[in-house]
């Protein structure tokens, strides 16, 4: 998996491409916290993708979380994103008690 991530004062985009799977939970973990760590708002731009599950799914729904609590943002752009939410929708990991609970009718996926 690669990843890059650009920033300009409180903007920052980071780029995924290749898989976004369990085993490169770690490093999509530490790409995610490294870019929230330093900017106000995210761009999560995705870019030939392989392969996407649930784990990572889990991991952008957490960094939402928390952008919403630290009065953060993070917006997804691409063309990949269109598949990636069709996922979402298709899957039972929307409305779990972690996103009612932080969220409040915001959803990263509406």
């Amino acid at each position: 998996m690669s990843y890059h991530f650009k920033q300009a004062g409180h903007l920052g985009i980071l780029i995924f491409n290749d898989e976004l799977t369990l085993k490169r939970e770690d490093e999509l973990k530490e790409a995610l916290m490294i870019s929230l760590d330093n900017v106000e708002h995210l761009l999560i731009y995705f870019e030939k993708l392989k392969d996407i599950n649930d784990s990572f799914i889990h991991l952008l729904c957490s960094s939402y979380r928390y952008c919403n609590r630290t009065n953060k943002r993070i917006t997804l752009i691409g063309s990949q994103n269109k598949k990636l939410r069709q996922m979402i929708h298709d899957s039972d990991l929307i409305d779990i008690p972690a996103c009612i609970d932080d969220c409040r009718s915001k959803c990263l996926w509406s």
